[in-house]
């Protein structure tokens, strides 16, 4: 009860990624603040979010929400615009990149203009016969020579000289390799640790909330481990 009325007094709520979550999420959020605030307000029930204002953040040039096993009418439909929720968001645009513009790097403008056109399908195909027709030209300095066509070659692009700055963090920081799968971003991780011959160490996160002297984390008579999610306390 006592989150109920942390969600009652509530002015804004911010969802971010909102665009990977499935559709069913939102209608139930939307079912739960109808419910809560019809005790302060008797016309709730008829307003979408219970009356609150609800901003969500997300990009659909980025992932869908992820369905088991779905193929892609059952994904496309599993999205927040195919709920009855839609027709009451208004949509409200960034157009500058601020991250970019804190770099002050052309080439970063240059690299965030590209990623742009690719996911507004505005870059042209390649033609040609037996090219899938969707495919495009990456640029030549995007790409590894194909002479370096494996993941020590990737590991050398990326981390040049890897073993000389392994105590660098913030040459580490600067530099990432990404992949849609877990099991080939261990894969990368054991080939660059194999190649340092520094003594490694583990550090584990904090991912839950220390007991009070009751035994039970509370504050303001809410139960912590309600507020803080697991990803928010892995990075402390």
């Amino acid at each position: 009860m006592k989150v109920a009325e942390l969600v009652r007094k509530a002015d804004l709520i911010i969802w971010d990624e909102a665009l990977m979550m499935h559709r069913r999420a939102f209608e139930v959020v939307d079912c739960t603040l109808r419910d809560l605030m019809q005790l302060d307000d008797a016309q709730a029930t008829g307003k979408i979010f219970g009356g609150k204002i609800v901003v969500l953040g997300g990009d659909f040039q980025q992932i869908l929400p992820v369905v088991p096993k779905a193929g892609r009418e059952d994904i496309v439909n599993a999205s927040l615009p195919r709920s009855h929720l839609w027709q009451h968001v208004t949509i409200l645009r960034f157009h500058i990149n601020m991250r970019v513009m804190a770099t002050n790097s052309e080439e970063q403008r240059e690299f965030a203009k590209w990623v742009l056109n690719v996911g507004d399908d505005s870059l042209p195909t390649i033609a040609g016969e037996g090219v899938d027709p969707n495919w495009i030209k990456i640029p030549s300095h995007m790409r590894l020579p194909a002479k370096d066509y494996s993941l020590r070659g990737l590991i050398r692009a990326i981390y040049l000289d890897h073993r000389c700055h392994s105590g660098d963090a913030m040459y580490l920081m600067q530099r990432s390799i990404l992949a849609p799968k877990n099991i080939d971003i261990d894969e990368v991780n054991n080939a660059i640790l194999k190649s340092i011959s520094e003594k490694s160490h583990t550090y584990l996160s904090a991912n839950s909330l220390a007991p009070t002297e009751e035994g039970v984390s509370v504050a303001a008579g809410v139960l912590m481990d309600s507020l803080y999610l697991v990803e928010f306390l892995n990075t402390l």
